[in-house]
């Protein structure tokens, strides 16, 4: 039950910062309360660029934070809840083979699905 409410706490925060916070720090004028962008490219000042783009660290921050909320934190939630409430579905239709074999596909898909 703790490592439960730990994923959940987890995943919300990463996804927090991930789909919300970095996107609202990167806009023009994040939250309309700041007239330039707080986390700026290295080119923002410039008119004309002669050089390719630098990848930035906060950039980086945000990629490395999409693998691991899309390849660890989703499968680690999803296999919680299917081992929290597999007794309730074992105790409404029973121990039988085909519902252990449904359970391992529902697995199989959720870990292709999160993979990719």
């Amino acid at each position: 039950p703790a490592l439960e409410l730990t994923l959940y706490i987890m995943a919300a925060a990463i996804g927090f910062v991930t789909h919300y916070l970095l996107p609202q720090l990167r806009k023009q004028l994040p939250w309309l309360c700041f007239a330039n962008p707080i986390l700026r490219s290295a080119e923002y000042n410039r008119f004309e660029v002669t050089v390719a783009a630098r990848l930035m660290w906060f950039e980086r921050v945000y990629s490395w934070l999409g693998f691991l909320e899309r390849n660890v934190i989703y499968p680690a939630v999803f296999m919680s809840g299917l081992t929290t409430g597999f007794p309730l579905i074992v105790e409404k239709f029973g121990s039988r083979l085909e519902y252990t074999a449904i359970s391992i596909s529902i697995y199989l898909v959720a870990v292709c699905v999160c993979c990719v």
